[in-house]
């Protein structure tokens, strides 16, 4: 009953972040196609919070934060259910602190998408008070970084795993190219800012609603 429970509360969590994830997508693409006074190779995403249809973008921020917390933990279940089955190694130290490691990150990359949306930041458009400026750009910032070392970290994790195909394979390098492409935002000035900083984005949610989709098709088991 125990292990039906915790299978159960990881398929939910997965389920979760599925429909947060085709949210967060459309609720971008919509407020673009309903605002043309910005450049969308220019303009980061967070210029869409304030202004007409910025809730939309806001309530869609909310959903995404809190699916990040459930997954972290979720992928920590999945990954303790599954560490006896001889496809994946045992768990020395180093798993073990990131295993405590990604859904400490996952709250805090969940708690940082709640304040970059309720402090949407200054826009060209709109002026708002420099510690509230400052607020979002942190947190912002905490959010890339946080989920940034959450996904090649749980893909080391689910490194192990491999054997089993899906995303397992794919974790760990998929992740990687996130931090590059974290990396690429702070680095790169130069670059069309909303153009790559959308991109990242994209990186992102594809990681995530990869790994849901695929805790879902290959459930823990106990």
């Amino acid at each position: 009953m125990a292990a039906r429970r915790l299978t159960y509360r990881i398929d939910s969590a997965a389920r979760f972040m599925l429909w947060a994830v085709a949210l967060f997508a459309l609720a971008a693409v919509a407020v673009h196609a309903l605002r043309d006074e910005y450049a969308w190779s220019t303009a980061p995403l967070s210029f869409y919070l304030s202004g007409a249809y910025g809730p939309l973008l806001q309530a869609a921020y909310l959903g995404l934060a809190f699916a990040v917390a459930m997954l972290g933990v979720a992928m920590r279940d999945h990954v303790l259910c599954t560490r006896d089955e001889g496809f994946c190694t045992v768990l020395g130290w180093p798993q073990r602190f990131a295993l405590i490691s990604v859904p400490m990150l996952c709250t805090v990359g969940g708690l940082s998408l709640i304040l970059t949306a309720m402090y949407p930041g200054g826009t060209p458009l709109m002026q708002v008070p420099a510690d509230e400026h400052l607020l979002h750009k942190l947190a912002a910032m905490t959010s890339f970084l946080s989920l940034g070392v959450v996904m090649p970290v749980q893909g080391w994790l689910w490194w192990g795993c491999r054997q089993r195909g899906g995303f397992a394979r794919w974790a760990l390098p998929l992740g990687v190219l996130c931090v590059v492409g974290f990396l690429s935002l702070v680095l790169w000035r130069d670059a069309p800012r909303g153009a790559l900083q959308k991109t990242v984005i994209a990186l992102y949610l594809l990681w995530l609603a990869s790994a849901a989709l695929w805790m879902r098709r290959s459930p823990a088991r106990t």
